[in-house]
């Protein structure tokens, strides 16, 4: 295959990657050293580090003098290697998204990084780290040019403003954020490391609970709880800080045919949500959102979905639940459903539900009965079977569906309440589920997944009754068929 029209990375390559690539060979490098090459003596592992970095520096001059890159007929085209070359094809028919992402010190050099993903793949196809900023625009109108659905150059002059993120909304997202729970569990384990090395922040602690220890319980029980406020408020504060470096000045605009998405920080993200590629929609919201009128829009695309990848699935970070129909409506101008007349499932889903949970309560009524052999722990089991029946009705209002001629509609979940829309001729397989309950109140669940990979892609209709989920099993099913999916 020839190297006619195919291109080098940037020459800052050298400079900005060799520091990645070294950090991949050295810590493998210098455990393999401590292990079997002279355990911790610092003579040996100084030797085994340059070996680590002799090898990082040596990897990133053959990327830089050896990868090239470009657009041939209707392929991407990749070729490494300099004795044994590789070359690679992607058909630009196949390349679903192709977004840009720039670090710091990225920008400082005017660079960027492609990732360029593809239809059903689990992780990102190609990513092209050091391009400059102007050949990466160029480049990337080229792949979607040649793939039928080139957007145009988008500055931030150009195309209408559809919604910015403010300040405040950006504050409530990482302060309502999931990961906020993650946080303050990690920081908790940070303190444990520490108390058992060289800093020992534990120490203070413990003085503190032994000069309190005389003055009663009512003092150790204030300071315990201070201590978990303290933590909760320490992983609230990083939550907000990771959530304004990651969303800062987000935007979309219109774009073509598609939606612009633009944001970040230190790192700024780019990418193009193309409305006639996108799988899954939907509208997110935890408890804590629900409770204060918020929500959250993400989009699933054919591409890595956000296990793999650099794109982010998110549509719109957090917004008013009152604006979000307008953002639904904006990605699907001729949608034939209306979110606010959904349909609920079978009454007996409710039931349904409160077995679930009372199976729930009783076995870890039991699991506390064993664990410590009081029988008073039994008197627990009436606290959560009469739990299950209140949250029965809630868990239940939750669930609802429709069937359109041209999208699936699905709503479920009490703690984080998601709805999806699922354009039908984006529909891959069609699935009927019933457990040993649903079998016995006569119900079903009917599930369809798409070419979408992240983990909340697949839309469940949750507990239909089993002759209408027979019904909207075999509708999806035939016109899954008909557009060469398989139902199963």
């Amino acid at each position: 295959m020839a190297d006619q029209g195919l291109r080098r990375l940037h020459p800052a390559t050298v400079l900005l990657e060799i520091p990645t690539t070294i950090l991949k060979w050295l810590w493998p490098i210098v455990a393999v050293g401590f292990l079997f090459g002279g355990g911790s003596s610092s003579s040996n592992l100084a030797e085994w580090a340059m070996l680590g970095i002799g090898l990082g520096a040596v990897g990133t001059l053959f990327k830089y003098f050896t990868l090239r890159y470009g657009i041939q007929g209707d392929r991407l085209v990749l070729r490494v290697g300099l004795i044994w070359s590789v070359d690679r094809t992607i058909p630009l028919a196949k390349i679903q998204n192709v977004d840009l992402a720039s670090g710091p010190i990225q920008r400082l050099f005017r660079v960027t990084t492609i990732t360029i993903e593809t239809a059903g793949g689990d992780e990102t196809e190609a990513s092209l780290s050091v391009v400059s900023e102007t050949v990466a625009e160029r480049f990337r109108n080229d792949l979607l040019e040649g793939r039928g659905d080139a957007p145009g150059p988008l500055t931030r002059a150009e195309g209408d403003l559809i919604r910015r993120l403010t300040i405040q909304e950006l504050l409530l997202a990482g302060a309502t954020e999931n990961r906020v729970g993650v946080i303050v569990v990690a920081l908790f384990g940070l303190v444990e490391l520490f108390g058992e090395g060289r800093l020992d922040l534990m120490t203070p602690i413990e003085v503190s609970l032994e000069r309190l220890a005389g003055i009663g319980a009512w003092a150790t029980g204030v300071l315990i709880a201070g201590a978990v406020v303290a933590f909760i408020g320490a992983g609230w504060i990083l939550s907000i800080f990771l959530t304004a470096m990651k969303y800062h000045a987000f935007e979309i605009r219109r774009s073509g045919e598609g939606v612009r998405r633009r944001h970040g920080l230190l790192s700024k993200y780019e990418s193009l949500v193309r409305r006639d590629r996108l799988q899954v929609f939907l509208v997110e919201a935890n408890l804590l959102r629900r409770l204060i009128g918020f929500v959250t829009l993400k989009v699933q695309t054919a591409g890595a979905g956000d296990e793999g990848g650099t794109a982010s699935n998110v549509f719109f970070p957090l917004l008013p639940r009152a604006e979000s129909d307008g953002l639904v409506r904006l990605v699907f101008p001729n949608a034939d459903f209306d979110l606010a007349s959904l349909r609920p499932v079978h009454p007996l889903a409710a039931r349904r539900i409160f077995l679930r949970l009372s199976l729930l309560s009783s076995l870890l009524t039991g699991a506390v009965f064993l664990f410590s052999e009081d029988l008073r722990a039994l008197a627990i089991a009436p606290v959560g079977i009469a739990l299950a029946w209140i949250l029965r009705g809630p868990q239940y209002r939750a669930l609802k569906w429709n069937l359109t001629d041209a999208y699936v509609i699905a709503r479920a979940g009490l703690v984080t309440r998601r709805l999806w829309i699922v354009p039908r001729r984006r529909i891959q397989t069609v699935s009927l589920h019933q457990t040993p309950f649903q079998r016995r109140l006569g119900l079903a669940t009917v599930e369809v997944q798409t070419a979408g990979t992240a983990s909340w892609s697949n839309a469940r209709i949750v507990d239909l009754g089993e002759n209408d989920a027979r019904e909207v099993f075999d509708t999806l099913a035939a016109s899954a068929a008909t557009l060469g999916a398989a139902a199963v």
